[in-house]
Order: C-alpha cells, then sequence, then structure tokens
C-alpha cells in the first residue's frame, strides 16, 4: 500500500520530460551514484514500473492529486501497468488537493486514508486468502 510513491525513476512515460524536469542529476549525486545511460539496469532495480508482473500481490496505491515532490501521473501509469499485468486486484485511490506527505498530520483525510486502508486489507484477507 504505497502512498505518494516513486514509481518511474526512468520516466517511462516521458512525463517528466514533457514539463522539462530532470532529476537525474539528483538521483546520479544522492541515490543511485551512476548515471541512467551508464547503469540502466541499477536504475530499473530501483524503479517499480520495472517490477510489475502478472504474480504481484495486492496493491492499493494512494497519491495526492496536488503532489508537487513526485508526479501523480506517474502513480496513475503504476496502478494501469499492475491492473494489465496482475491478476490480484489493485485500487487506486487519488486524492483531491492532497499534497506530498498528506499523512504528515492527523486530519479528516488522513483517517480516511487509514481506514480505506484497513478496509483493503480486510477485503484481501477475507477474499483473496485460503483458510487450511
Amino acid at each position: 500500500m504505497p502512498l505518494y510513491g516513486d514509481y518511474d525513476w526512468l520516466d517511462i512515460h516521458s512525463e517528466r520530460a514533457e514539463r522539462g524536469l530532470d532529476r537525474s542529476k539528483y538521483f546520479t549525486d544522492t541515490i543511485v551514484k551512476t548515471p541512467p545511460d551508464a547503469d540502466r539496469a541499477l536504475w530499473e532495480l530501483g524503479s517499480p514500473i520495472s517490477h510489475v508482473r502478472a504474480d504481484a500481490p495486492p496493491f492499493f496505491v494512494v497519491h495526492g492529486a496536488r503532489d508537487t515532490m513526485l508526479l501523480v501521473e506517474d502513480a496513475r501509469h503504476f496502478a494501469a501497468a499492475l491492473r494489465s499485468a496482475s491478476e490480484a486486484p489493485v485500487a487506486y485511490a487519488e486524492l483531491p488537493g492532497a499534497q506530498h506527505s498528506f499523512d504528515g498530520f492527523q486530519s479528516v483525510r488522513c483517517g480516511s486514508v487509514i481506514n480505506g486502508m484497513e478496509w483493503f486489507t480486510a477485503w484481501v484477507r477475507t477474499t483473496r486468502l485460503r483458510v487450511v
């Protein structure tokens, strides 16, 4: 159940490129320590969208519609990719007006997300798990 995740390190849908956003220097300097053209496999290893597959577990992806740190479009692409590939349920909640780290303070929105996560978990446990 990722909240405002970073799903596409390589910008495979060109969401950042179309906006003139480039974070490869930041990633190269602080996270991956090598540029994507020097070690694409390493960048793919860190990019969740590169790991979408048919046997993925159930997902509940939550992202704020006004996130200025991580693009909501990447969350949409990630959820769509999971729905296309995975046999497990994929829920996606895009929170209108929500910014990155919307759960940093207790609020009605945060409480609703927590309730949704609890309901999703309970639903997955009752519908997807076999009791032996």
